[in-house]
């Protein structure tokens, strides 16, 4: 199944807005096209030159799969043809590409799926399309830097392609000209006869019969650049800067509210013009920042004298080439004139330095040892070098991410020692307080004989020891101590609450309820609307300033854990009391009443015995009350410390997790999948790269 042609690709796919055509109108009229379409004379000597011309090198436009058969003449056709770039998306290579690049084809579409988020696709698509032909075309672009650049750019193309035999010709006026839409020039081969390409609001395309491009199948774009955005700033992004200059930006007006967009199209070299003394200086400021020489030139136009240009180009590794367009073009107008001017043509023509620029462009088209064009494998190497190098700048600037966001270890030693200070006050808050309770006039109201009189005082007493001395202070520390922990940014309050905790005193779902109640409580409420929660957390909240639903951000375990024991062992030990109580009173009683049994069945005789019934019950109901509620009581001591000892352990174990564990985020196992995918892709194309060297 084939896949869509992706998003970065859409420059090279762009088809111009225009009226609709319906394609049943096509096939009964032929529309004439905007422009006008020359025909070939039907003379011997046209018609071979046309055949002649059918053989130059084919361009990005054309498709070998459409030149079988006649070409369009219509412009909708002519559209169809031409306005699709992309490759082919097939999983096996297309049948135009050689069988010993089959391999590095297939390995570069793959980067499309392995590297999407990383690989330049304008780029990879043009290596793809170059890697689909024998014979590919290679685009060259003329960037002009500001408006006197953009001139000499022209001038520059212009003087490189013009055919010296001929004379001037309706091609070389046009691209001198200003259309006024500042749309891109594309000098691409072809002959007066051919058929215009469908205009293009990007590119005005001109057909050139230039014996330069047609030998060595170059097209050349000249465009603007906007040199002081990209060398303004020192130290420049050199990535970036190679990127602008081998994928510039064309201008193209958009439909709606006449606004320009820019749609990217890709070179496989640039070469940088600059004018005068300021385009020297910009060029050199480029030059500057290492841009890659196989790929990326620079030349700079300068009007001086012979000798003047000599010695500047001997600065041509700070400067670029320095050329002379205008003694140039003085030169072709002169050859033109009479041929009798060829030694002072050729004079000039060396004095311009042009052929160094001439020479630059057909080292683009030398083959190399696998068979590549010199422009071709550069431009792949440098796009996989991009890609590689753009895979490691995210990963960086990921972990650089990670490791500013994750707290440092010296927050976490700090917070570790804060959490060792707090659990030895705990302790000894525990310790302390719990013995001075449970010495206190408050706790012996619990002792064995005031049960007979004060058995409702064993609750009190008991909840007064929880409430007033089971770590209360060190609930207050352990709430100073979350703050700091907050401060440093280990946790979050969310985080500090939920630790350890798995039920709480109210459902989380009151608060709301609450908030609803108190919007539309405005009347008395009856007795079975004060049953309801909501209605008694408002009345004890209005009564008392409690208010219930107070969620502090800290760890809850020691209010809950107070609680706790508050509703077990409180009522536990009251409940113990008063089995004791009921079982002396019972013993008492029986005792008793048997002691009167045999004083009565003795007739006054047994009295002694009866007494000694009676007391013995009453001693030994008594001592088994005294034993066993000192061992509840005992007992009651013992949990209440031993609870407090669990719960501080607790707490204490749950914030070192906290402190050691949180606030560290980490690079996602997806992203180190993602860069590994990346860089297995580039490293193949690579391997299939260099096997095409033999």
């Amino acid at each position: 199944m084939s896949r869509r042609a992706p998003l970065a690709l859409q420059p090279l796919i762009y088809s111009p807005a225009e009226r609709y055509i319906c394609p049943t109108c096509v096939l009964h009229h032929t529309p004439q096209p905007s422009h006008a379409i020359r025909k070939a004379p039907s003379s011997t000597r046209h018609g071979a030159r046309a055949l002649h011309a059918q053989s130059r090198p084919r361009s990005y436009g054309d498709n070998k799969r459409f030149n079988s058969g006649p070409k369009p003449t219509n412009g909708f056709a002519d559209r169809r043809l031409n306005g699709s770039l992309a490759s082919s998306s097939a999983i096996n290579a297309p049948s135009t590409v050689p069988t010993e690049l089959r391999e590095l084809h297939q390995r570069l579409n793959a980067l499309q799926d392995s590297a999407s988020g990383f690989v330049d696709l304008s780029r990879l698509q043009l290596a793809l399309r170059s890697l689909e032909s024998d014979d590919p075309v290679i685009r060259i672009a003329f960037l002009g830097l500001g408006e006197k650049g953009a001139a000499a750019a022209k001038k520059l193309a212009r003087v490189l392609v013009a055919d010296a035999l001929g004379s001037a010709q309706e091609w070389e006026r046009k691209i001198l000209g200003d259309a006024g839409d500042g749309r891109s020039v594309l000098l691409r081969y072809g002959e007066p006869e051919d058929a215009l390409p469908a205009d293009s609001p990007m590119v005005r395309t001109l057909l050139v019969p230039s014996p330069l491009l047609k030998r060595h199948g170059l097209e050349i774009l000249v465009t603007g650049l906007n040199g002081v955005g990209l060398t303004g700033q020192e130290g420049a992004n050199k990535r970036e800067l190679e990127s602008s200059v081998l994928v510039p930006s064309l201008s193209m007006p958009m439909s709606n509210g006449g606004r320009i967009g820019f749609v990217r199209y890709p070179v496989h070299k640039a070469l940088i013009v600059g004018d005068g003394v300021e385009g020297a200086v910009e060029c050199g400021q480029m030059l500057r920042a290492g841009l890659n020489s196989d790929l990326i030139s620079s030349a700079v136009n300068l009007s001086m004298s012979a000798p003047a240009v000599a010695e500047a180009a001997s600065q041509d590794d700070k400067l670029g080439k320095i050329v002379n367009v205008d003694l140039a073009d003085h030169a072709l107008n002169l050859f033109r004139e009479s041929n009798a001017n060829g030694a002072r043509f050729s004079e000039e023509w060396e004095d311009s330095r042009i052929s160094a620029i001439t020479e630059w462009l057909t080292a683009s088209t030398t083959r190399t040892h696998s068979g590549l064009k010199q422009a071709v494998q550069a431009q792949i190497e440098s796009a996989l070098e991009t890609t590689a190098h753009a895979v490691d700048q995210i990963q960086l600037e990921k972990s650089t991410e990670v490791q500013k966001s994750n707290v440092t270890e010296a927050k976490r030693h700090a917070m570790q020692g804060a959490i060792t200070t707090w659990s030895a006050e705990a302790h000894k808050d525990l310790q302390m307080n719990l013995a001075a309770a449970f010495d206190s006039k408050s706790w012996h109201r619990t002792a064995w004989f005031r049960l007979l009189w004060r058995i409702d005082d064993v609750t009190f007493s008991a909840a007064d020891v929880l409430q007033r001395s089971w770590l209360n202070e060190t609930e207050q520390n352990l709430a100073f101590l979350s703050g700091r922990i907050l401060e440093s940014g280990i946790a979050t309050a969310d985080e500090l609450k939920k630790s350890g905790v798995e039920k709480r005193l109210l459902e989380s779902g009151r608060k709301e309820e609450m908030e609803v109640y108190e919007a539309v409580k405005d009347h008395k409420e009856s007795v079975a609307e004060l049953m309801q929660m909501p209605a008694m957390l408002s009345k004890l909240q209005e009564q008392s300033g409690v208010n219930a639903l107070f969620d502090p951000p800290w760890p809850q375990m020691l209010t809950l854990a107070r609680a706790t024991m508050l509703h077990t062992l409180v009522p536990s030990l009251h409940r113990r009391a008063q089995t004791l109580l009921i079982s002396t009173l019972t013993t008492i009683s029986g005792t008793t009443a048997l002691g009167a049994w045999l004083l009565v069945a003795s007739a006054g005789t047994a009295g002694a015995e009866a007494g000694a019934v009676a007391s013995l019950g009453l001693v030994w109901s008594l001592r088994r009350m005294q034993k066993k509620w000192g061992a509840k009581r005992q007992e009651f001591e013992v949990s209440v410390k031993e609870n407090g000892r669990r719960v501080l352990s607790e707490v204490e174990g749950q914030l070192r997790q906290i402190v050691s564990q949180n606030g560290r985020v980490a690079v996602q196992p997806e992203d180190v999948q993602a860069w590994q995918r990346a860089r297995d892709g580039v490293h193949r194309a690579r391997d299939a790269l260099s096997k095409s060297n033999p």
